[in-house]
């Protein structure tokens, strides 16, 4: 019925609004609706915070948390306060879980120990080791200009040629508001 309905979504709003105040780095840009946390988000900023500065923590996470805008916060504390040892990647044809079609992957996650190199292992559709990439190591530059995503899909090559690319001037670089140079405003 719809009051059973409504005392639903009321609580449901309640307990987002008391994550967002409990795990700040999980909280998205953007709320559908206003409202909603990413449990896979929350549940790698508790499993963080719980082995606080003595422990390993290892996560399984949807591969998006490396690169959607929603969670670029979380990753910013990851890069910066904690040191991403090891990562696991698998295509969503692999398949790891029952009803779930996405990329994932396993986290491997030490604290207070930022600027390591990432060890990046990926997997096939079949679980067979596809690419070990031993030295996954991006400069501060490239990860803050970019939203501290970190491009775990791209084999070796694409990586190469994405860095080659990052050091090229940006169209903004060249905007300005004297005769003779771009504004790149809209009308």
């Amino acid at each position: 019925d719809k009051t059973t309905e409504a005392s639903y979504i009321t609580s449901l709003r309640e307990f987002s609004k008391q994550l967002e105040i409990n795990f700040p780095l999980s909280k998205p840009r953007r709320m559908f609706s206003g409202w909603g946390m990413n449990l896979a988000r929350v549940g790698t900023e508790i499993a963080v915070r719980l082995a606080g500065n003595k422990g390993i923590t290892g996560v399984v996470s949807p591969a998006s948390i490396f690169s959607d805008q929603n969670s670029e916060k979380l990753r910013k504390w990851l890069l910066t306060e904690h040191a991403i040892q090891y990562i696991d990647y698998f295509p969503a044809e692999t398949r790891l879980f029952d009803g779930v079609d996405q990329d994932c992957v396993n986290i491997t996650i030490e604290p207070n120990k930022s600027g390591k190199k990432i060890y990046l292992s990926k997997f096939d559709a079949d679980l067979n080791l596809q690419e070990f990439q031993q030295s996954f190591d991006l400069s501060n530059s490239f990860l803050k200009s970019n939203g501290y995503v970190l491009p775990i899909s791209l084999n070796n090559n694409q990586l190469n040629e994405l860095l080659r690319l990052s050091n090229l001037p940006k169209l903004g670089d060249w905007q300005g508001n004297n005769e003779g140079e771009l504004w790149t405003g809209r009308e």
